[in-house]
Parts: structure tokens; C-alpha cells; sequence
């Protein structure tokens, strides 16, 4: 199991991040965010 928590301050490219971590793992995965921009770009 891979986990890992991204938290830091506003418009530090979270999403993108989130992005190339999925991409990255090729596997199936649960990604979610909690608030900010990062909620939206979860697809």
C-alpha cells in the first residue's frame, strides 16, 4: 500500500503533482483531496 499526504500552502501545484504520482503508479488507486482547487481536478 502506498500512501502519502501533500499539504502545503496555496498555488504550489498540488494537482499537478497529484497528476504525475497516478500516472507514475499505473495501478489502481484512490485519490482524493480535501479542499482548494485539488478537489476539482480529481478525475
Amino acid at each position: 500500500i502506498f500512501a502519502n499526504y501533500y499539504y502545503d500552502i496555496a498555488r504550489t501545484k498540488k494537482s499537478y503533482l497529484i497528476s504525475i504520482i497516478r500516472d507514475r503508479l499505473q495501478e489502481n488507486s484512490i485519490v482524493f483531496a480535501l479542499i482548494g482547487v485539488a478537489v476539482f481536478n480529481i478525475q
